[in-house]
């Protein structure tokens, strides 16, 4: 037999995973009493079962104490768009927040959503003894600490009282029931956060962003259709599910207990818990359990992984991104997922990805709210050859930047599950929707296409245009050019560390200009504003001095929507906004390759294949670089000199800028015509650029 809990003896980091803290909070925690725990040594060890009953403490009945801060916001606590900012519940969530900041009395959390359960259910008509079973977990009553079941029912109504009693206070702050509208989850997230002290952390999506996830469902066979959220949270997904959907075709499991209790009450006042078999139902379908592993949390009788016959028609949800495994929980997913490696850390919305795909039917969907980066980063090419080797991808949304003071572009990936695990309409060249959404006061949609899955590749899943502009991109390509991979050097601009003690805006003695992204135009850099002492020892990075003073080389801003170079034989130093490529390709120089990277053509084609607001490496390498005899070289680079010198005229002679457009458009009318481009594909690519 294996040993207890109780029994099982750890290490102060071990208990510091659990609890999701530092060692030296552990350390602190025991000698405050807070831990029971020995000390051997300079460490301490401590009983599994004590760290867990403290980790159950910590995430369900922490007591939110006042904070008397007056720096700190109530909108610090409040997840932005989780809910419509129309909505009465919204302003009233804000001002209970507010309260309780800066309340002498402490409140249980796990009571406030009970109190405001209580009062939804009892205003919608449902029936207590049914919907009792399902706020069981919210309370600190439990069924194995009395001696009868009626001993059990007696302390929970003294409880519920005691909670109902909280309406005193909390009458002043009345929250109703919107269907669709997930108002507890947003009130228990507020309140988590407001718990845990923080301003900034886990991202919850926009009810926005929920409805246009919901959109790519379109086809579901409402009356047969298995439906799971494997990382539900507390509902917001599944709550906005069309109505038509049976409640019992309806399943979510996630491993926070009083997520997964919000979920249930959410559907109980959705539809609205006619009977007690519609109770049990919820309490079968919607579980706390670890999706990944398929454990659950808990003693109750038969609670065990649900799993449908032949598995689930449709997954979808927004699993956790970037999820932070401690060692422990690494060791225990190697037994489900064998592949993983034992050096690197998982990313948890590849094992959803991959969890998800194997317990759907065939011809099932798996619909995720995802970070583009999964597209196209090298970190994500293994999830992409198991998306591709399991079934075919059906549509991909980009909706940008949606969750609030954070840059990081989602995307809804939609992939159907083929015959048997086989990928089988990849061969068959299906359509794929792909679609281009825009934040305003919600999600608009501005661009839509079909594309043909024999675009996608384990190396990228980007589609960025329709079929008109990747045939030009084919042309573009079949062009004979060459890359810059392994034909040039590239060199990150310093990064100082410290740019307020380290720079200056006046030029003192020892002082020399550098420049920033924002110097960096077509062609020329600008008078930098900004003065430093090369002095590499004070540099947080910095790359080696040759490539700042070298004869030539070309300077391109780093942050940015496509390729803007300019031409330095200054030796100007330059910051990490400004990074530094040389050519070395022999019979073509510097001057040419600039005017080419410059080039409408090359912009056109950036936007349609790469997608980034940063200008990488890897990117630039592979921009197509036509060939072409050595009198075209001649001509372009002595013309690349005229532009250089024109546009600096220009700058003290306003009169003199149609000089240089004229110049640039000759260079840019040559380069088109070395990809074979004539010239109704030429303007039309110059029009493109300008959208």
């Amino acid at each position: 037999m294996g040993k207890k809990d109780k029994d099982i003896i750890i290490t102060s980091k071990e208990a510091a995973e659990i609890l999701g803290i530092s060692r030296a909070t552990v350390a602190n925690w025991v000698k405050l009493g807070k831990l029971s725990g020995q000390k051997e040594g300079e460490r301490y060890t401590l009983s599994l079962s004590d760290v867990k009953k403290a980790k159950n403490s910590l995430g369900s009945s922490s007591l939110l104490q006042s904070r008397r801060n007056k720096s700190l916001s109530e909108k610090n606590f409040i997840p932005k768009s989780y809910i419509d900012k129309k909505s009465p519940n919204y302003k009233h969530i804000k001002k209970l927040i507010s309260y309780i900041m800066h309340s002498e009395r402490g409140i249980d959390i796990a009571d406030l959503i009970t109190f405001y359960a209580l009062t939804m259910l009892n205003r919608n008509g449902v029936r207590s003894d049914y919907y009792k079973q399902l706020i069981y977990d919210l309370l600190p009553i439990k069924r194995d600490d009395h001696a009868t079941d009626a001993d059990f029912e007696s302390a929970v109504t003294d409880h519920l009282k005691k909670i109902l009693n909280l309406g005193s206070v909390l009458n002043e702050y009345p929250l109703s029931y919107i269907e669709g509208e997930d108002t507890l989850g947003m009130l228990y997230i507020s309140l988590r956060r407001l718990r845990d002290k923080k301003s900034k952390g886990a991202y919850y999506t926009p009810f926005y962003a929920v409805d246009t996830c919901l959109s790519k469902l379109k086809e579901i066979s409402p009356n047969n259709a298995k439906i799971l959220d494997p990382a539900c949270g507390s509902g917001n997904f599944l709550i906005r599910l069309p109505k038509n959907i049976p409640i019992e075709n309806i399943y979510g499991c996630d491993i926070d207990k009083i997520s997964v209790c919000i979920v249930r009450i959410n559907l109980a006042l959705k539809y609205g818990l006619k009977s007690k078999e519609s109770a049990n139902i919820l309490m079968n379908n919607i579980k706390e359990m670890d999706f990944l592993t398929s454990e659950t949390a808990g003693k109750r009788a038969g609670d065990k992984p649900f799993s449908p016959k032949s598995g689930f028609d449709v997954i979808l949800g927004n699993p956790p991104w970037g999820y932070s495994f401690s060692s422990s929980d690494i060791k225990r997913l190697k037994r489900f997922f064998p592949f993983l490696s034992a050096n690197a850390r998982p990313e948890s919305f590849s094992l959803f990805i991959e969890k998800g795909l194997s317990v759907l039917k065939d011809n099932g969907t798996l619909t995720y709210l995802l970070p583009e980066t999964l597209l196209g980063s090298d970190m994500y090419l293994s999830i992409r050859k198991e998306i591709l080797s399991k079934g075919c991808v059906t549509g991909i949304s980009y909706l940008g930047d949606i969750f609030d003071k954070v840059q990081c572009p989602c995307i809804i990936l939609t992939v159907k599950k083929g015959a048997a695990g086989k990928a089988s309409a990849v061969a068959n060249h299906e359509d794929i929707n792909i679609s281009f959404y825009k934040r305003k006061a919600g999600l608009s949609k501005i661009d839509d296409f079909k594309a043909t899955s024999d675009r996608l590749s384990e190396s990228s899943f980007h589609i960025l245009c329709g079929s008109k502009d990747y045939e030009l991109i084919k042309k573009i390509e079949s062009s004979k050019h060459f890359t810059l991979k392994d034909k040039a050097d590239f060199a990150l601009g310093i990064v100082t560390g410290n740019n307020k003690k380290l720079l200056s805006d006046v030029c003192s003695k020892g002082f020399e200009p550098i420049a920033k992204g924002s110097n960096i135009s077509s062609y020329v850099v600008s008078a930098p504003a900004s003065y430093i002492v090369y002095n590499p020892d004070e540099f947080q990075q910095c790359a080696d001095e040759c490539y700042y003073r070298a004869k030539e080389k070309l300077l391109y801003r780093f942050i940015s929507s496509r390729p803007v170079f300019a031409y330095d034989d200054t030796g100007l130093l330059s910051l990490n906004s400004a990074n530094i490529m040389i050519p070395k390709v022999p019979k073509y120089t510097a001057l040419y390759i600039l005017c080419v990277l410059n080039s409408p053509v090359i912009s056109y084609y950036y936007k349609n294949s790469f997608k980034n607001m940063k200008v990488l490496r890897s990117a630039i390498e592979a921009l197509p670089i036509p060939v072409c005899d050595a009198k075209t070289i001649e001509e372009i680079t002595e013309l690349a000199k005229e532009l250089i010198s024109s546009i600096k005229d220009a700058r003290s002679d306003s009169n003199k800028s149609s000089v240089s457009t004229s110049i640039a458009d000759n260079i840019d009318h040559k380069i088109a015509y070395l990809y074979g481009l004539n010239d109704k594909e030429y303007h039309y690519i110059c029009e493109k650029c300008k959208e």
